[in-house]
Protein backbone atom coordinates (compact mmCIF):
# COMPACT_ATOMS: atom_id res chain seq x y z
CA UNK A 1 0.00 0.00 0.00
CA UNK A 2 2.92 2.40 0.41
CA UNK A 3 6.47 3.11 -0.65
CA UNK A 4 9.05 2.38 2.01
CA UNK A 5 10.83 5.31 3.65
CA UNK A 6 14.49 4.81 2.90
CA UNK A 7 15.93 7.47 5.24
CA UNK A 8 17.44 6.29 8.54
CA UNK A 9 15.79 9.37 10.08
CA UNK A 10 12.28 7.98 9.66
CA UNK A 11 10.44 8.26 12.95
CA UNK A 12 6.98 7.46 14.22
CA UNK A 13 4.93 10.67 14.05
CA UNK A 14 1.45 9.40 14.88
CA UNK A 15 -0.37 6.13 15.41
CA UNK A 16 -3.87 4.83 16.04
CA UNK A 17 -5.04 1.34 16.93
CA UNK A 18 -8.56 0.61 15.73
CA UNK A 19 -10.30 -1.94 17.95
CA UNK A 20 -13.21 -3.87 16.47
CA UNK A 21 -15.06 -7.16 16.63
CA UNK A 22 -13.81 -9.90 14.37
CA UNK A 23 -15.55 -10.42 11.00
CA UNK A 24 -17.45 -13.48 12.23
CA UNK A 25 -18.88 -11.70 15.28
CA UNK A 26 -22.63 -11.01 15.06
CA UNK A 27 -22.34 -7.96 17.37
CA UNK A 28 -20.51 -4.99 15.85
CA UNK A 29 -18.49 -3.14 18.47
CA UNK A 30 -15.68 -0.63 17.98
CA UNK A 31 -13.33 1.33 20.23
CA UNK A 32 -10.46 3.78 20.01
CA UNK A 33 -7.35 1.86 20.99
CA UNK A 34 -3.86 3.10 21.81
CA UNK A 35 -2.99 6.31 20.02
CA UNK A 36 -0.48 9.11 19.58
CA UNK A 37 -2.11 11.98 17.70
CA UNK A 38 -0.09 15.21 17.79
CA UNK A 39 -2.40 18.18 17.20
CA UNK A 40 -0.28 21.30 17.56
CA UNK A 41 -1.39 22.82 14.24
CA UNK A 42 -4.32 22.77 11.83
CA UNK A 43 -2.72 20.30 9.43
CA UNK A 44 -1.04 18.24 12.17
CA UNK A 45 0.48 14.78 11.94
CA UNK A 46 -2.42 13.52 14.04
CA UNK A 47 -5.05 14.87 11.66
CA UNK A 48 -3.07 13.65 8.64
CA UNK A 49 -3.00 10.13 10.04
CA UNK A 50 -6.76 10.09 10.67
CA UNK A 51 -7.43 11.49 7.20
CA UNK A 52 -5.04 8.95 5.70
CA UNK A 53 -6.92 6.09 7.36
CA UNK A 54 -10.23 7.41 6.05
CA UNK A 55 -8.80 7.83 2.54
CA UNK A 56 -7.19 4.39 2.49
CA UNK A 57 -10.40 2.55 3.36
CA UNK A 58 -13.09 4.85 1.90
CA UNK A 59 -12.92 3.36 -1.63
CA UNK A 60 -14.19 0.05 -0.18
CA UNK A 61 -17.33 1.67 1.23
CA UNK A 62 -20.65 1.92 -0.56
CA UNK A 63 -21.95 5.30 -1.70
CA UNK A 64 -24.61 5.19 1.03
CA UNK A 65 -22.00 4.44 3.69
CA UNK A 66 -19.84 7.36 2.53
CA UNK A 67 -22.88 9.64 2.71
CA UNK A 68 -23.55 8.57 6.29
CA UNK A 69 -19.89 9.02 7.27
CA UNK A 70 -19.96 12.47 5.67
CA UNK A 71 -22.88 13.47 7.91
CA UNK A 72 -21.15 11.95 10.96
CA UNK A 73 -17.99 13.98 10.29
CA UNK A 74 -20.08 17.12 9.92
CA UNK A 75 -21.64 16.46 13.34
CA UNK A 76 -18.28 15.68 14.95
CA UNK A 77 -16.82 18.86 13.48
CA UNK A 78 -19.57 20.86 15.14
CA UNK A 79 -19.00 19.13 18.47
CA UNK A 80 -22.36 17.37 18.56
CA UNK A 81 -22.98 14.40 20.82
CA UNK A 82 -23.30 11.29 18.66
CA UNK A 83 -25.99 8.77 19.45
CA UNK A 84 -24.97 5.12 19.50
CA UNK A 85 -24.96 2.88 17.61
CA UNK A 86 -24.11 4.49 14.27
CA UNK A 87 -24.28 2.40 11.10
CA UNK A 88 -24.88 -0.69 13.25
CA UNK A 89 -21.56 -0.16 15.08
CA UNK A 90 -21.50 0.81 18.75
CA UNK A 91 -18.56 2.86 20.04
CA UNK A 92 -17.39 1.74 23.47
CA UNK A 93 -14.48 2.30 25.83
CA UNK A 94 -13.83 -1.33 26.78
CA UNK A 95 -11.48 -3.07 24.35
CA UNK A 96 -11.57 -6.56 25.89
CA UNK A 97 -12.18 -9.21 23.23
CA UNK A 98 -11.79 -6.80 20.32
CA UNK A 99 -9.39 -7.36 17.43
CA UNK A 100 -6.83 -4.67 16.64
CA UNK A 101 -5.66 -2.92 13.47
CA UNK A 102 -2.69 -0.59 14.00
CA UNK A 103 -2.12 2.32 11.61
CA UNK A 104 0.97 4.55 11.66
CA UNK A 105 2.36 7.72 10.12
CA UNK A 106 6.14 7.83 9.69
CA UNK A 107 8.28 10.79 8.74
CA UNK A 108 11.69 11.56 7.33
CA UNK A 109 12.48 15.23 6.72
CA UNK A 110 9.47 16.52 4.77
CA UNK A 111 8.27 13.08 3.69
CA UNK A 112 5.22 11.45 5.26
CA UNK A 113 4.50 7.74 4.87
CA UNK A 114 1.21 6.13 5.82
CA UNK A 115 1.35 2.51 6.95
CA UNK A 116 -2.09 0.95 7.22
CA UNK A 117 -2.63 -2.46 8.78
CA UNK A 118 -3.66 -4.88 6.02
CA UNK A 119 -6.02 -6.64 8.45
CA UNK A 120 -8.23 -3.57 8.28
CA UNK A 121 -9.22 -4.27 4.70
CA UNK A 122 -11.36 -7.17 5.93
CA UNK A 123 -13.46 -4.59 7.79
CA UNK A 124 -13.10 -1.12 6.22
CA UNK A 125 -16.10 0.49 7.90
CA UNK A 126 -14.78 0.11 11.48
CA UNK A 127 -11.48 1.67 10.39
CA UNK A 128 -13.22 4.75 8.98
CA UNK A 129 -15.63 5.03 11.91
CA UNK A 130 -12.94 4.84 14.59
CA UNK A 131 -10.69 7.30 12.72
CA UNK A 132 -13.67 9.66 12.57
CA UNK A 133 -14.47 9.33 16.27
CA UNK A 134 -10.78 9.86 17.11
CA UNK A 135 -11.20 13.49 15.99
CA UNK A 136 -12.18 14.27 19.58
CA UNK A 137 -8.65 13.34 20.67
CA UNK A 138 -7.29 16.25 18.61
CA UNK A 139 -9.13 18.77 20.78
CA UNK A 140 -12.16 21.01 20.16
CA UNK A 141 -10.29 24.10 18.95
CA UNK A 142 -9.77 22.84 15.40
CA UNK A 143 -12.56 20.27 15.26
CA UNK A 144 -14.25 21.85 12.24
CA UNK A 145 -11.03 22.14 10.19
CA UNK A 146 -9.97 18.60 11.06
CA UNK A 147 -13.39 17.22 10.18
CA UNK A 148 -13.21 18.90 6.78
CA UNK A 149 -9.84 17.27 6.12
CA UNK A 150 -11.38 13.85 6.84
CA UNK A 151 -14.36 14.69 4.62
CA UNK A 152 -11.87 15.47 1.86
CA UNK A 153 -10.19 12.10 2.44
CA UNK A 154 -13.58 10.40 2.24
CA UNK A 155 -13.69 11.32 -1.46
CA UNK A 156 -10.34 9.73 -2.32
CA UNK A 157 -10.80 7.37 -5.27
CA UNK A 158 -8.04 4.96 -4.33
CA UNK A 159 -4.40 4.50 -5.26
CA UNK A 160 -0.94 4.57 -3.74
CA UNK A 161 -0.86 5.93 -0.19
CA UNK A 162 2.07 8.23 -1.04
CA UNK A 163 -0.20 9.98 -3.54
CA UNK A 164 -2.97 10.10 -0.96
CA UNK A 165 -0.71 11.81 1.60
CA UNK A 166 0.54 14.32 -0.97
CA UNK A 167 -3.07 15.06 -1.93
CA UNK A 168 -4.07 15.58 1.70
CA UNK A 169 -0.98 17.51 2.74
CA UNK A 170 -1.25 19.79 -0.27
CA UNK A 171 -4.99 20.36 0.07
CA UNK A 172 -6.74 23.60 0.90
CA UNK A 173 -7.17 24.83 4.44
CA UNK A 174 -10.87 24.15 4.94
CA UNK A 175 -11.22 26.25 8.12
CA UNK A 176 -13.41 28.81 6.38
CA UNK A 177 -14.74 29.92 3.04
CA UNK A 178 -11.85 31.75 1.39
CA UNK A 179 -11.33 33.75 -1.77
CA UNK A 180 -8.66 31.19 -2.66
CA UNK A 181 -11.41 28.58 -2.92
CA UNK A 182 -13.88 28.89 -5.76
CA UNK A 183 -17.58 29.13 -4.95
CA UNK A 184 -18.19 25.81 -6.68
CA UNK A 185 -15.42 24.10 -4.72
CA UNK A 186 -16.66 25.56 -1.43
CA UNK A 187 -20.25 24.48 -2.14
CA UNK A 188 -19.23 20.96 -3.16
CA UNK A 189 -17.17 20.51 -0.01
CA UNK A 190 -19.93 21.84 2.25
CA UNK A 191 -22.52 19.49 0.74
CA UNK A 192 -20.05 16.60 0.55
CA UNK A 193 -19.75 16.13 -3.22
CA UNK A 194 -16.67 15.08 -5.18
CA UNK A 195 -14.84 17.75 -7.11
CA UNK A 196 -15.19 15.64 -10.26
CA UNK A 197 -18.50 15.32 -12.06
CA UNK A 198 -21.64 17.37 -11.65
CA UNK A 199 -24.38 16.40 -9.16
CA UNK A 200 -27.88 16.77 -10.53
CA UNK A 201 -30.63 18.81 -8.88
CA UNK A 202 -32.20 15.80 -7.18
CA UNK A 203 -28.85 14.78 -5.62
CA UNK A 204 -28.21 18.36 -4.48
CA UNK A 205 -31.64 18.70 -2.89
CA UNK A 206 -31.39 15.28 -1.19
CA UNK A 207 -28.01 16.12 0.35
CA UNK A 208 -29.19 19.61 1.33
CA UNK A 209 -32.27 18.28 3.14
CA UNK A 210 -30.26 15.60 4.95
CA UNK A 211 -27.68 18.10 6.24
CA UNK A 212 -30.29 20.70 7.20
CA UNK A 213 -32.17 18.05 9.17
CA UNK A 214 -29.03 17.11 11.07
CA UNK A 215 -28.12 20.76 11.70
CA UNK A 216 -31.49 21.49 13.32
CA UNK A 217 -31.45 21.69 17.14
CA UNK A 218 -34.32 19.19 17.32
CA UNK A 219 -31.96 16.61 15.79
CA UNK A 220 -29.10 17.43 18.15
CA UNK A 221 -27.57 20.34 16.24
CA UNK A 222 -25.96 23.22 18.11
CA UNK A 223 -28.72 25.80 18.64
CA UNK A 224 -26.21 28.66 18.55
CA UNK A 225 -24.75 27.57 15.22
CA UNK A 226 -27.82 26.15 13.50
CA UNK A 227 -28.98 29.37 11.81
CA UNK A 228 -25.56 30.10 10.30
CA UNK A 229 -25.09 26.48 9.28
CA UNK A 230 -28.47 26.26 7.54
CA UNK A 231 -27.85 29.58 5.78
CA UNK A 232 -24.52 28.29 4.45
CA UNK A 233 -26.13 25.04 3.29
CA UNK A 234 -28.78 27.03 1.45
CA UNK A 235 -26.14 29.14 -0.28
CA UNK A 236 -24.20 26.01 -1.28
CA UNK A 237 -27.37 24.48 -2.70
CA UNK A 238 -28.06 27.64 -4.71
CA UNK A 239 -24.53 27.72 -6.15
CA UNK A 240 -24.60 24.10 -7.28
CA UNK A 241 -28.21 24.14 -8.46
CA UNK A 242 -27.59 26.99 -10.87
CA UNK A 243 -24.69 25.04 -12.40
CA UNK A 244 -26.56 21.74 -12.75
Amino acid sequence: MSTAVTSDLAVLLAQLTVRHTRPASPVRRIAIGEFELPSDEVRSDGSLLLAGIVGAFAPQLSDDARDEIDVLLDQLGRGNAIRQPQMRHRLQVDTVGLDASRHRLLGADQHRELLVDAKGFDQPLPQVLVASYALVELGPQRAWANAQLLRRALRWKGGDTDRLMEWLHGGHDWTSRSSAISEDQWARDLLGFDQDGAPNRIEILRRFRMLVRDAHPDAGGDSQLAAKRITELGEARRILAQRS
